[in-house]
């Protein structure tokens, strides 16, 4: 075929694909469907004889869309939380001692730097680690009931005023009686209040 052929059978097909577009559509879903298993097949055959290839592309790709990669990551983890944390879960279970080799070596070579987010995070977080903190000790004598609102909890110690710390009315541990980590046994006491009244009942709560 000369090269004025091939030019117009080139225009050619554009010209019926554009106008067949609908047609083509659910021709190849019709297809799709009716081959489902053979395309997943001939796809993985594809993709494992072409690994260095599409990687190749897939990094150019990324160079070439920086920001529209980060976008597309942000959008796709923001709706995959639970799928990305399953998948995730579910390899490093598998990958026992390779994640514990990568976490460590991971930790010594960012030493400093882990060490800088941790002191930000506490300072930013304190209320969140109390709350934290304090559960930990009420679950080791047992003093947090199913029906405590935990959220509720963590809402009350990040939301302590500076200079004051949460306390419990009733004192987990006492030798008249012992509450319980609930929510609505949690009062703000300054600093000092808290210090004096230790695990002690005030009168007014007798």
């Amino acid at each position: 075929m000369s090269y004025k052929g091939k030019e117009k059978k080139k225009a050619y097909d554009k010209a019926w694909r554009e106008a067949n577009k609908e047609k083509i559509k659910a021709y190849n879903k019709s297809y799709f469907e009716a081959n489902k298993e053979k395309i997943k097949v001939a796809k993985k055959a594809w993709k494992e004889a072409n690994k260095e290839k599409i990687k190749a592309i897939m990094k150019k790709y990324c160079e070439a869309n920086k920001e529209k990669k980060k976008a597309y990551d942000i959008v796709y983890r923001e709706a995959n939380k639970e799928k990305i944390k399953a998948r995730m879960k579910k390899y490093c279970e598998a990958n026992k001692e390779k994640k514990k080799a990568y976490d460590r070596f991971y930790y010594e070579a960012n030493n400093e730097k882990i060490k800088a987010y941790n002191s930000i995070y506490r300072k930013n977080n304190r209320g969140l680690l109390n709350a934290y903190n304090s559960k930990r000790e009420a679950d080791k004598i047992k003093a947090t009931p199913l029906w405590a609102n935990l959220e509720k909890i963590k809402e009350i110690y990040k939301n302590c005023p500076k200079g004051y710390h949460v306390d419990h009315v009733i004192p987990l541990k006492s030798k008249y009686v012992c509450g319980l980590h609930v929510e609505n046994n949690l009062q703000y006491l300054t600093a000092k209040e808290n210090i004096v009244k230790s695990n002690k009942i005030i009168d007014k709560y007798i």
